[in-house]
């Protein structure tokens, strides 16, 4: 799955509800604070967020609801797992977790800087070991790029327009679109690899 903005928030969504439907997710700058409170919280387990440098409270607004108790959160939880069973007729494997899909989050040098998206604690659990399942999950950051560079948008703006408008940042919007796609391929082409082994293991 993957998906730019509130589209990378999105496919985050789907792999924290049915990640056993899920391969891998290429999140561009994911809306993360926008993502429902159950979803963010599996993004940020307790768990995995116990060492974190910068912790995770919700983000811009917080969370809407405060934490249920830990009964609530098991009957829910069985309640997932229920359904995660039975939906589309595909039968799931017991629990599993977002963490347990392989992610790549990449953030123009634009919004790392402000901190949005949740990039400190997503860069963090990246540098701990603690996003995804193996050493297949990346975070980068596109030097000298702006958030509408991850879409076609400022390829089809004359540049000295989008400059003077702040579409873009210092780099022709052509340089950055052809980093974002390397990248993503790279990461994707990782994927597929461990996946090509772990099926030929089995």
């Amino acid at each position: 799955l993957m998906g730019h903005s509130f589209g990378g928030c999105t496919v985050l969504s789907v792999a924290a509800q049915r990640p056993d439907l899920v391969t891998a997710v290429v999140a561009h700058e994911p809306a993360v604070d926008w993502m429902p409170d159950s979803d963010r919280r599996a993004l940020f387990p307790d768990h995995k967020m116990k060492n974190a440098e910068t912790p995770y409270a919700g983000g811009t607004g917080g969370y809407e609801y405060a934490e249920r108790d830990e009964e609530e959160k098991k009957e829910d939880g069985r309640t997932r797992s229920r359904s995660r069973s039975t939906a589309y007729g595909v039968a799931a494997p017991s629990p599993s977790s977002i963490h347990d899909v392989n992610m790549l989050f990449l953030y123009s040098d634009e919004w790392a800087k402000l901190g949005w998206g949740a990039f400190p604690q997503i860069k963090d659990m990246h540098e701990r070991g603690a996003l995804g399942p193996d050493g297949t999950s990346d975070v980068g950051v596109i030097q000298k790029a702006k958030h509408n560079e991850f879409s076609d948008t400022c390829m089809l703006t004359p540049i000295w327009l989008a400059r003077a408008t702040g579409l873009t940042g210092e780099r022709n919007p052509h340089e950055t679109a052809a980093e974002i796609g390397a990248r993503t391929i790279d990461f994707l082409g990782a994927t597929r690899e461990r996946k090509r082994k772990e099926n030929s293991v089995q």
